[in-house]
């Protein structure tokens, strides 16, 4: 087995509005991620990918709608509690520098640490197997600041995967990573869900590998909702073309069927 956290639970937002400094980001969005599968948000720059993943993880409060795992409404939680039912993996450079990666890994594992904040066994055994499911064990005794984008985006995947939650929020977990570690991460992402029942929302902007490797994909456009679906219902001429405002053709992949995304007429 993979990795497996203490239960399996699926992600809800009903209605979800939230803003920034008086200004609508979120309005009225209502999305599920089940438990076993990948979901894609994708949408264009400013479409609210990054504002609805801190709406749902609470770094950024909600002003009104639900955010349920497994039906209890999780917006008004403390912040520790909210950490054992979902992880978040920011984009890179949001790490703490001065940290080794072993060190940054286990803070992973802060939510479960007792009173005196020492890791245990099993804290340690946790942190060890999310180093070698992200292939970041040969990097443990590095400092994080040395590290390139890509392996920073890594260690934060290894982060959240010591969290041992089962929920995962990914925000363009893609951005540093080579062609051979983008195939890798996803790939490691879908057989999480599928082989040990998380639910995952991952924000990316890469139209065909939301297709090649989601189970669903969310289209976002100026803060609400546009589509939800399989790859074939969501990624579409009419969607695409009006959420981006931009010519676009798809047609059937030669060798799997899915969507292929391509610019231009």
């Amino acid at each position: 087995m993979l990795y497996k956290p203490n239960f399996s639970a699926s992600l809800k937002v009903q209605a979800l509005c939230a803003a920034y400094n008086g200004q609508r980001v979120l309005n009225k969005v209502t999305l599920s991620v089940p438990a076993g599968q990948v979901t894609a948000l994708i949408g264009p720059n400013g479409a609210g990918k990054t504002s609805l993943i801190r709406a749902v993880s609470g770094t950024l409060p909600p002003e009104s709608g639900q955010v349920l795992i497994n039906d209890q409404d999780v917006t008004n939680l403390p912040p520790e509690q909210r950490s054992c039912l979902l992880a978040v993996a920011p984009q890179a450079g949001y790490l703490p520098s001065g940290f080794s990666v072993y060190q940054t890994v286990m803070m992973g594992r802060t939510p479960y640490l007792g009173w005196l904040g020492f890791p245990g066994p099993g804290d340690h055994a946790k942190t060890q197997r999310a180093l070698e499911l992200t292939e970041t064990l040969s990097l443990a005794r590095r400092r994080v600041e040395t590290l390139s984008g890509g392996e920073q985006q890594r260690v934060l995947l290894a982060r959240a995967l010591a969290q041992d939650t089962p929920v995962l929020l990914l925000d363009e977990p893609t951005t540093y990573l080579d062609l051979h570690h983008q195939a890798a991460f996803l790939q490691l992402l879908r057989r999480l869900a599928q082989q040990n029942d998380l639910a995952i929302l991952a924000a990316l902007h890469d139209l065909n590998l939301a297709s090649l490797y989601a189970d669903r994909i969310a289209l976002l456009a100026q803060g609400e909702l546009q589509a939800l679906g399989s790859p074939t219902q969501t990624l579409t001429v009419e969607n695409l073309r009006r959420a981006y405002a931009l010519p676009v053709r798809v047609f059937p992949h030669p060798e799997n069927g899915l969507p292929l995304v391509l610019p231009g007429e």
